[in-house]
């Protein structure tokens, strides 16, 4: 058995984790003239040039949205005069579909509007970045699909977002912000700012006395994470000044924070990019003369260390997946996945932006099915994660893969520090055979017994569709039967792997099937599985099975009342919640209707007298 729990480092299962089939990469071009132009690649392969011949063309960022169309911000900047050139630049956001290529967005104001990042959300496109006024005043804009959305201007002070995020509804920005308008005409000091559907809750150093920006954001574990760079001087391009890679935490719910330093390594920037993946944050730096790459900060054990070694990111983005890491770093004709470089088939160009796209897959197995979450004996890219909305529209509850000191993965379910957190985690679709009988084996761990919660397994027919192409409606009325689990901390001894055998009804042969590892508990424990098999025998002798009819539920999710189908005559029927307490016995016949309106909001059992099923159902 195994022993000595010890996280080292954690992989989010994610619904649609399989490796990207299809593969972005925006490059620049400089000319001798010192005009800019670009052109995107799509597996390598160009699919749009952007000419220029006296004005430069930049493509600023990238998404690919739900259905692999790719949105771009396609930005033009005159020659000329410094202000004239500035009030005369726009921006458009642009969609490549296919074999087409059209503007979606026309620029939202009529002068100096040059849109930075993009954020793709529910089908909507969000952009950030600034304006300029002819008194050569900048100031910052966020736009929602071609509309301006929030503007910032503020007496005083010049303003620039460098990206955007959506999050839970709410939108995210982090740039920064000048004295007496100095960020577009001039090199001003300045600080580093965090903003919050517009109006700014963080920010750093306001002195007047460093030039500090902040670059890139990202939100993981109800924690915003802004790398940024601190240099004590006004001339950012003096590489004679001492500069500080930084990397702040903000909450996202407060207001009025001075962000204070996560990460600080002193004397090396920070080089604009930053992603998280469940467990750690990975960074750019660059050391003037020195090396110049990725760093891994594991946020669960607090270590920070070099990931990888890549050129310079003067600019550039970076993508983590549960395959490794992919980069755009400006480098010439490449890009990198974990630090090994792939070349691209163009020629002067530079890659600074990178997107990936995964395709919907729909994989079924056969038995036996065997999954023990190690690298190359693993099927974690066709597992599945549900997440149960707790309440305000936040999931902090989750199933993520992670790495034990002697190098052995297994599942984990993990919670934020709120009560009656939940998460399902759900295996490939697996096919039974007709004339088979079917079993679950898996290994059971919980780490903190005092805190345990409440683990089951349960059993789905598959619906016949990717589980990620599903809405959470959807998802959540499927039928589930439960066929297995533990109710307190008297089943297990801490930190012990304990092996289980569950049988699979024999109603389940000649169907495909979903396996749902499902939990609810607080913070600081874990329920941990590991090495999943399902087996068969092929039945060899006629077995007479009593006919256990199956029961469903509707409505699935429910508000007022719901009636349950299958029911053989007037049956006793007991409501349970997660915890597994009765909060409602009625008696009633098949399909008569059942109030819940009394109920609160949550995911719910019913038992009957008469049927061995369990039925889950969710009230809204």
């Amino acid at each position: 058995m195994k022993k000595n729990l010890l996280l080292i480092a954690a992989i989010l299962f994610m619904a649609s984790g399989a490796m990207a089939q299809d593969i972005y990469l925006g490059a620049s071009i400089y000319s001798d003239d010192g005009i800019y132009s670009y052109k995107i690649l799509k597996n390598g392969n160009v699919i749009h040039s952007q000419s220029a011949s006296t004005d430069s063309y930049y493509m600023n960022d990238m998404v690919v949205g739900d259905n692999g169309d790719l949105y771009y911000l396609n930005h033009l900047m005159p020659e000329g005069n410094q202000l004239a050139a500035k009030l005369a630049q726009w921006t458009d956001v642009r969609k490549i579909s296919g074999n087409d290529n059209t503007v979606v967005y026309d620029c939202p104001v009529n002068q100096g509007i040059n849109l930075n990042a993009l954020a793709y959300d529910n089908g909507d496109i969000y952009a950030c970045g600034s304006y300029f006024t002819e008194e050569g005043n900048e100031y910052a804009l966020i736009t929602k699909n071609g509309t301006i959305l929030y503007q910032n201007e503020e007496d005083g002070y010049s303003c620039f977002m460098n990206d955007i995020i959506v999050y839970n509804g709410d939108v995210f920005t982090c740039g920064e912000k000048a004295y007496n308008y100095a960020i577009g005409m001039g090199d001003g000091l300045r600080y580093a700012a965090v903003w919050k559907n517009g109006v700014e809750i963080a920010n750093f150093n306001t002195s007047e006395e460093n030039y500090n920006i902040a670059y890139d954001l990202a939100i993981y574990d109800g924690y915003i994470y802004v790398t940024g760079r601190v240099a004590v001087s006004s001339n950012k391009g003096d590489k004679t000044i001492e500069h500080s890679t930084l990397v702040w935490r903000a909450d996202p719910t407060s207001t009025n924070q001075t962000l204070e330093p996560f990460i600080s390594i002193d004397n090396v920037p920070c080089r604009k990019v930053i992603t998280v993946d469940a467990g750690s944050i990975y960074y750019s730096y660059d050391e003037y003369g020195g090396n110049s790459g990725l760093r891994k900060h594991n946020l669960l054990t607090g270590t920070d260390e070099l990931y990888c070694t890549i050129g310079c990111f003067e600019r550039g983005n970076i993508v983590a997946t549960n395959h490794g890491i992919y980069s755009a770093n400006n480098s010439f004709n490449s890009y990198y996945l974990d630090g090994n470089r792939t070349n691209v088939n163009i020629s002067d160009a530079n890659v600074n932006r990178i997107a990936l796209y995964y395709p919907q897959e729909y994989n079924v197995y056969d038995l036996p099915f065997e999954d023990d979450f190690e690298t190359g004996v693993t099927h974690y890219d066709d597992w599945f994660m549900y997440e149960y909305d707790h309440g305000n529209g936040y999931y902090a509850s989750y199933w993520e893969r992670f790495e034990y000191e002697d190098g052995e993965i297994a599942a984990s379910h993990r919670n934020g520090c709120e009560a009656s957190q939940q998460a399902d985690l759900v295996t490939p679709p697996i096919r039974i055979p007709a004339n088979y009988s079917a079993k679950l084996g898996f290994f059971s761990n919980v780490w903190d017994v005092s805190q345990i919660g409440g683990g089951s397994v349960w059993i789905m027919e598959n619906p016949g569709v990717p589980l990620s192409s599903l809405t959470t409606e959807e998802y959540e009325a499927i039928s589930q039967r439960k066929i297995w689990d533990f109710e307190d901390e008297s089943e297990f001894e801490e930190d012990y792997w304990e092996w289980i055998e569950v049988d699979i009804p024999e109603e389940y042969a000649g169907k495909t099937i979903n396996l749902v590892f499902f939990y609810i508990g607080s913070c600081a424990h874990r329920w941990l599985v590991d090495d999943i098999e399902v087996t068969g025998e092929e039945i060899t002798e006629v077995k007479e099975i009593a006919e256990d009819v199956e029961l469903s539920v509707m409505p699935n999710p429910a508000s007022d009342f719901i009636s349950i189908s299958g029911l053989d005559g007037i049956e006793e029927i007991n409501i349970y919640n997660t915890l597994g307490q009765v909060v409602k016995t009625v008696i009633v016949s098949d399909g008569e209707m059942i109030s819940v309106e009394e109920l609160s909001s949550g995911v719910y059992m019913i038992k009957t007298e008469k049927s061995t099923q369990t039925i889950k159902f969710v009230v809204e």
